[in-house]
């Protein structure tokens, strides 16, 4: 990546960790800001702010472990006594729930076991986009806890849906999500504080609320079609 970077007159980003990372690598580069567009399906739905499944989660992914689905299983541990009906919702996760075939699969069955998670994972076969959008719409809280991340297209549709939305703040992140404003944000790894996010959006529906439709508001004029066709227009021109 660092020799192709290095070889660009002009590169496309999105947040201010790629584009300081460019910068880093090949100061020399025109950087371009332009914002990405998403599937077609998550134009299409908006959560109901009051018909929804209570006390869910829903995870993007637990297929490798820099997504962070480790740190989502401890503080749902610590979670699990005063909301006795949570459930983490995840669409990728045949190896966890049958026969583990690789080391992190066999840790995250393990800590399910170990912590007594079994009955709050609602195991969701492979979706489609729309299968995602519609799981989302339905869903009570949207997290992300990535070790690394430059713009998440799974949080950038969680927003655009309306989903209340919490993050670990890894690298570009904070671009996308602003803490207290658009959604809320925690430290790498830290489940403590993302469990208290969590606990956070389950007990204040105004809190939840006021992010998820600023979230939406943002998200909406993010990743419009026209203004992104425009504006990578602009930049090939």
């Amino acid at each position: 990546e660092r020799d192709i970077l290095r070889g660009m007159d002009h590169i496309i980003g999105r947040t201010l960790w790629d584009r300081a990372h460019v910068r880093e690598i090949n100061p020399a580069a025109q950087y371009h800001h332009c914002d990405e567009l998403l599937r077609p399906p998550f134009y299409a739905v908006s959560r109901n702010p009051v018909q929804f499944k209570r006390f869910s989660i829903y995870a993007p992914t637990a297929s490798y472990p820099l997504k962070g689905f480790h740190f989502l299983l401890k503080a749902v541990a610590l979670l699990k006594q005063d909301f006795p009906e949570l459930s983490v919702r995840i669409a990728d996760v045949q190896h966890i729930q049958a026969r583990a075939t690789n080391g992190y699969f066999r840790l995250l069955h393990s800590m399910v076991q170990d912590l007594d998670l079994k009955e709050h994972i609602e195991w969701l076969g492979p979706l489609d986009a729309a299968g995602v959008a519609g799981v989302l719409s339905n869903s009570h809280v949207f997290v992300a806890p990535s070790l690394i991340e430059n713009s998440c297209n799974a949080l950038a549709e969680a927003m655009l849906v309306g989903v209340p939305s919490i993050a670990s703040y890894a690298g570009g992140t904070g671009t996308l999500l602003r803490d207290r404003e658009t959604g809320l944000c925690f430290p790498i790894g830290d489940y403590a504080m993302l469990a208290e996010c969590v606990r956070m959006l389950f007990t204040d529906d105004d809190l939840a609320g006021r992010l998820a439709a600023k979230a939406r508001e943002v998200a909406v004029a993010r990743h419009d079609y026209g203004a992104v066709g425009r504006k990578l227009l602009r930049i090939y021109e």
